[in-house]
């Protein structure tokens, strides 16, 4: 993230990020008439409008699920866990920005 634009993102504005993308991602598990997993959501297929409202891009990983199939039932988990990209919006920083003695661990380690 641009330490320039770090500002901009105050907590009130992260949080609805974090809200709106989370009502994307329902949206398009539950609501929508075709369900779909992205799996491939990360920080940099987040973009913001200038209202700093998220919109979800980067579909090339997707996968459109029947009606009937049970979205559980994927063959492959593929991409970021969410809570990951909660932490980098909250962080301000790349999952891959945190070590310890030297070992790269990421926000799971």
């Amino acid at each position: 993230m641009d330490t320039g634009r770090r500002a901009v993102l105050d907590w009130a504005t992260r949080f609805d990020i974090i809200q709106g993308v989370a009502r994307g991602h329902l949206y398009f598990h539950h609501d929508s008439y075709v369900k779909v997993i992205h799996r491939d959501l990360k920080v940099s297929n987040i973009l913001l409008d200038e209202k700093m409202s998220p919109k979800i891009s980067d579909f090339g990983l997707a996968r459109i699920v029947e009606g009937t199939q049970n979205l559980e039932n994927t063959q492959k988990v593929v991409g970021t866990r969410f809570g990951v990209l909660v932490l980098e919006i909250i962080s301000s920083k790349k999952n891959t920005s945190f070590s310890l003695y030297d070992k790269q661990l990421g926000f799971l380690g």
